[in-house]
Formats: structure tokens, C-alpha cells, sequence
């Protein structure tokens, strides 16, 4: 474990990480494990970055020994003789931790599904290291790129900040379709120029995409006001993405959509690398949950 938090810019500073898990604790140097933030113990908490070279403007940490997961970084410049809680914030990162090494992120960073998951479930003999867990890595975000094809959007959470869309009802119904967003989050309905009170229309406890009126929505033009998007992947969609994650690693040397690895006659092993009807039949409810319509 040597040099993994990397950061660039101007020579001679004197920078330092703080990390932090995916609950937002902090790790304490001195203690060796992660905890809630405090001032009192700001000195504990540092990594010290220092420059590879003299000039090069080129800063390097190394991780502590944690465990395996994601985890981001925040670099503070600091100003005295100790760190300190009013220390600039220069810069920020995260990364995959194997518990041993960087776990590169492949064609994009987004999966539905984690490394050490698809290990566990599905290819647990597939040795460790950094070079097959680049490739299994690669799979799993390939396998989540066919999903999102497939599904026709992208689970990537919700808006961190709530903004205007402007959408269409192309007939009078009772049901006005929006757009998916974070329930409860829905504000500023407007028909044309004219705002509608939260009190005209219903919204069921649990519904993202549908309002009810019981005197019928018009056809016109409507805006709205929420943190648009479809949330995390539900349990189902990501155990199809490592099904197919795991069909592609066992795939990746043959070039058909279905093929045999192994021996020939009653040993050998059928290798699936398209959805098969049982995974496809899941998107396409998922999709319908999530307000989609036809099939994808």
C-alpha cells in the first residue's frame, strides 16, 4: 500500500487527506479506525501528502489499512505548524479499495452491483488481483451499460438540488404523468400560466410519476418543480446486471451471442451472452414500475 491518494498542483505546498467511508466518518490516524468528525481531534486525522519530486507539483498519500470499499478523500493545505480545522480545502477524490490496492473503475465508475459482490455470488474462483479485478470490473460496467439499454434511463439517483421541467398531456385524463422524481419532493405545478394548488390533485404515498385530478387533466403544457430521476437500482435489476457480468466473464473469448466453454459432449458449459427471457421479462417490469411505457 504506497502513493494510491494522488493530487496535482502548484509546488512547494503542504497538503495533507483527510478520508472518509461511505457513512461520511472520518478516519483517525491514531486510532486506526473511522468516527464522527470533531475539532478536538483534527490533528489525528491527516495523511500526509508529499511531493514526489522536487518541482513536479505532484502529491502523494498512501492509503491506511482498511477495509475493502469506496471511499472518498478531501485535501486540505495546511497553513501552521499542525492541521488544523481552518485549513483550506484544495481539492477532493474517491476510490475503490480492494483492501489491498486501487480497484480501477473501468469505462465509466457507475455499476449496479460491487466487485466483492459479484465475486462472492457468482465467481468466487476467479483468483484475486489487481489485473482480473480491472477485467471483472469492466464486465460488471458493461453488463450495467446493457441494462441501462434496455430499461431505456439510467439509475443515477435523484436531482441534489430540486429544478423546473416543463413536460406535455397531449389529452384530458384523469391522470396526469409526470416525469419519475423523488417522492414528496413535487412542487410548482403549473398549466400553462396558471399554478394549481397542491390541494386540487392527489399523489399517492408511494407514487413518483402519477398525479390524480378527479376533474381531468387538460391537454397543454405543464411545468413542475422536483428532484427529477430514478433513484438507486432495486434488488432485482442489479442481480440481473452481475447474472450478465458474470455470463460475459465466462464468455469473453467466444464471439457468438451463445457458445460452450469447457470440454466437449456432457462437460461442456453453455455460456449465455445475451439477456436471457427470464432477465429480459424483469427489466421490462421494472421498467413499467418506473413509469415507462411499450417495450424496450
Amino acid at each position: 500500500m504506497a502513493n494510491e491518494i494522488v493530487f496535482n498542483t502548484t509546488t512547494g505546498a503542504t497538503l495533507y487527506a483527510l478520508l472518509f467511508d461511505a457513512t461520511g466518518q472520518i478516519y483517525n490516524v491514531a486510532l486506526a479506525t473511522f468516527g464522527a468528525p470533531g475539532s478536538a481531534s483534527w490533528t489525528d486525522y491527516d495523511i500526509a501528502l508529499s511531493e514526489a519530486a522536487t518541482a513536479t507539483g505532484v502529491y502523494r498519500g498512501s492509503m491506511p489499512a482498511v477495509a475493502a470499499g469506496l471511499y472518498s478523500y478531501a485535501i486540505r493545505s495546511q497553513a501552521g505548524g499542525a492541521p488544523a480545522v481552518g485549513d483550506t480545502a484544495v481539492g477532493s477524490g474517491s476510490l475503490q479499495w480492494s483492501g489491498a490496492y486501487v480497484i480501477p473503475t473501468g469505462i465509466s465508475g457507475t455499476m449496479y452491483g460491487t466487485l466483492a459482490r459479484l465475486r462472492a455470488e457468482h465467481l468466487a474462483q476467479v483468483p484475486a488481483g489487481a489485473t482480473n479485478d480491472a477485467l471483472l470490473t469492466q464486465m460488471l460496467e458493461t453488463a450495467t451499460a446493457f441494462v441501462n439499454d434496455a430499461l431505456g434511463f439510467a439509475f443515477t439517483g435523484y436531482l441534489a438540488v430540486a429544478a423546473a421541467r416543463m413536460f406535455w398531456r397531449d389529452a384530458s385524463r384523469l391522470w396526469l404523468h409526470v416525469p419519475y422524481y423523488e417522492a414528496g419532493t413535487l412542487t410548482g405545478l403549473i398549466c400553462h400560466e396558471t399554478a394549481i394548488a397542491t390541494t386540487a390533485y392527489e399523489i399517492e404515498a408511494d407514487d413518483h410519476t402519477a398525479l390524480f385530478y378527479e376533474w381531468g387533466w387538460r391537454a397543454g403544457r405543464y411545468t413542475a418543480t422536483a428532484r427529477w430521476g430514478y433513484g438507486g437500482a432495486p434488488e432485482s435489476i442489479v442481480k440481473v446486471t452481475m447474472q450478465m457480468a458474470a455470463d460475459l466473464w465466462a464468455g469473453r473469448d467466444v464471439r457468438s451471442q451463445a457458445n460452450v466453454a469447457g470440454v466437449e459432449g456432457p462437460g461442456q458449459v453453455t455460456v449465455q451472452r445475451a439477456f436471457t427471457w427470464q432477465q429480459y421479462t424483469t427489466i421490462q417490469a421494472v421498467r413499467r414500475a418506473y413509469g415507462q411505457t411499450g417495450m424496450a
